[in-house]
């Protein structure tokens, strides 16, 4: 059965895996960049190679490799200009990203999610569009996302961190997806919707395909 055989739990990414939101928060992301004094195309590369960590982060990250001066309050100020601008961003659904969801979710996998969103956002934009139950959805309100959502899974389950990483399996678009998978143990795959297969390989993703509609496959 593939890199699914035995696998019990689903974890995914959100924005670039389930709703297609990436193209628009790029723009946004290169137009603030762009007023901070960075080349749109250099903001650009920051954003998609930074694709999966809270979008502070991805900021601070732009702004050091691009030598900008900054401190805590700009990276802030930075972080919520873009929410505020993101707010009521479309938020279409992949084609085949619901039915895939629902097809797993029968199949008996508890299913997760872990976002550099906001968590009350994603739950509304669960909520929504009409996706099957979710064991938990964590955004990066309180906890940034990294290898602690990955942990919070397990003790929900009341599982070693250890024994949940050998049952699960990780979809995300973004390299940081595949580092997070490969530094908890656990199986990755990269779905190519925002950068290039290489990148997700380098990243330590085990395959990549090209979206979640085709993740029955592997």
């Amino acid at each position: 059965m593939g890199l699914l055989s035995g696998k019990k739990f689903f974890i995914c990414d959100v924005d670039g895996t389930i709703f297609d939101r990436m193209p628009f928060y790029t723009e946004v992301f290169v137009d603030i960049c762009t007023l901070c004094g960075i080349e749109s195309e250099n903001a650009r590369r920051h954003f998609i190679q930074s694709a999966g960590y809270p979008i502070f982060t991805q900021f601070e990250i732009c702004f050091s490799l691009e030598g900008v001066e900054h401190d805590a309050e700009i990276v802030k100020k930075c972080g919520e200009d873009f929410w505020a601008s993101t707010k009521n961003a479309p938020a279409p659904l992949f084609s085949g990203a619901r039915e895939t969801l629902i097809k797993f979710h029968e199949l008996g996998m508890t299913l997760f999610a872990t976002s550099g969103s906001n968590d009350d956002e994603l739950k509304v934009l669960f909520a929504n569009n009409s996706l099957p139950s979710f064991s938990l959805i964590l955004g990066s309100s309180r906890i940034p996302k990294g290898v602690e959502h990955i942990r919070i899974f397990a003790d929900h389950l009341c599982m070693p961190m250890e024994q949940f990483a050998t049952l699960a399996i990780l979809f995300g678009d973004g390299p940081t997806d595949m580092r997070i998978a490969k530094e908890c143990g656990i199986v990755g795959v990269g779905l190519t919707t925002t950068t290039t297969a290489q990148a997700l390989i380098s990243a330590g993703a085990t395959i990549t395909i090209p979206s979640l509609s085709k993740a029955l496959a592997i």
